[in-house]
């Protein structure tokens, strides 16, 4: 029996619960200075199609903890990454 995914059901959870951002319970955990000091870096498995609405949200209402990740970076397959550098280059400008 394989371990669930982490970022199976999250908008499902959350339609569930009945809970939007607004009234959610947020939980804040303090940094680990061990594990970016042995050079270790986070990697939790999340599906794209639970991740963009909630980008997307976060995005469109403002949401300010939004910014406070604006320097990570994701990793994505090499088809993904050729899928959005040529929608970057392709779009009409403003």
């Amino acid at each position: 029996m394989g371990s669930p995914e982490v970022g199976d059901g999250i908008a499902e959870d959350r339609e569930e619960e009945g809970l939007d951002m607004a009234t959610a319970r947020l939980r804040v955990f303090p940094n680990d200075e061990d594990e970016t000091e042995n050079g270790q870096v986070p990697a939790i498995p999340i599906k794209l199609s639970d991740l963009y609405p909630l980008l997307a949200q976060a995005y469109r209402d403002n949401y300010v903890w939004l910014r406070d990740f604006e320097d990570d970076e994701l990793l994505v397959g090499s088809d993904l990454y050729e899928v959005v550098r040529a929608f970057a280059n392709c779009r009409p400008s403003a």
